[in-house]
């Protein structure tokens, strides 16, 4: 809706007609903001008075015709109007209806990343159970260390073969639970980069999603303001020929 659509429904073509003067009445009493009118259809119509009445009308028109061809209002074109507001309402619709779609898509996408960022997350701080069994190994294999020092100087001193014997299998007890310590160790580190790797890929993922959704809200935010302006001009015209 613009002042030249508004000059066309009046019927105005150069002169400021006894017709013009009722036709714009009829326009300013029907969309008056205490009837329910548009504001911004209303201020519209004021500003159209407004320049016909200070003789400082922006729209040119082609021909000037008398003024008694029109008792009202344009009738052909408001029904030209409303055929073309029906189409953009048409087309805004069903664009509206596949952003809608996509948006559904994208939420269900987030919704499936998240459910992944949280499991990986407890995956992640899972590593503190296997941080326990480390710190268990070698609180283990500390004190049969100190114990083989021990058994090692009670050997040399008392020169005994039982001796010897307990301090070769505590040693190789030691050396495997060591040998096992690393290996554990180093199985649990790569777990654990692997995990962070992941779970900061879905997170980067997460945020990928929530950009694309926070754009398709916003194009569906601005069709819906085009859709709803589209609706009160057709409105407007349909009311004109009630």
């Amino acid at each position: 809706m613009n002042k030249e659509s508004i000059y066309r429904i009046i019927g105005y073509h150069g002169k400021y007609t006894d017709s013009v003067k009722k036709a714009l009445k009829k326009l300013l009493k029907e969309n008056h903001p205490d009837h329910n009118g548009d504001k911004e259809i209303f201020k519209l119509i004021s500003d159209v008075k407004k320049e016909l009445e200070t003789n400082q009308v922006s729209f040119k028109c082609e021909n000037i015709v008398d003024e008694m061809q029109y008792e009202d209002i344009d009738i052909d074109y408001c029904k030209s109007m409303i055929i073309k507001f029906e189409k953009e309402k048409d087309d805004l619709e069903k664009v509206l209806e596949e952003h809608n779609s996509e948006l559904k898509k994208i939420n269900g996408n987030y919704k499936e990343l998240y459910l992944k960022s949280v499991k990986e997350a407890g995956k992640i701080l899972e590593k503190g159970k296997s941080t326990k069994k480390l710190n268990e190994i070698k609180k283990i294999s500390i004190i049969l260390l100190m114990i083989l020092i021990i058994m090692f100087v009670i050997a040399i001193i008392k020169n005994s073969i039982i001796i010897f014997i307990c301090f070769g299998i505590i040693c190789f007890i030691t050396i495997m639970l060591t040998e096992k310590y690393f290996l554990y160790f180093h199985e649990v580190t790569q777990n654990s980069e692997k995990k962070v790797h992941q779970y900061v890929n879905t997170v980067n993922s997460i945020k990928e999603v929530m950009l694309q959704r926070q754009n398709k809200e916003k194009e569906i935010l601005n069709l819906e303001r085009k859709l709803k302006k589209v609706e009160n001009d057709l409105r407007f015209y349909n009311n004109l020929l009630k």
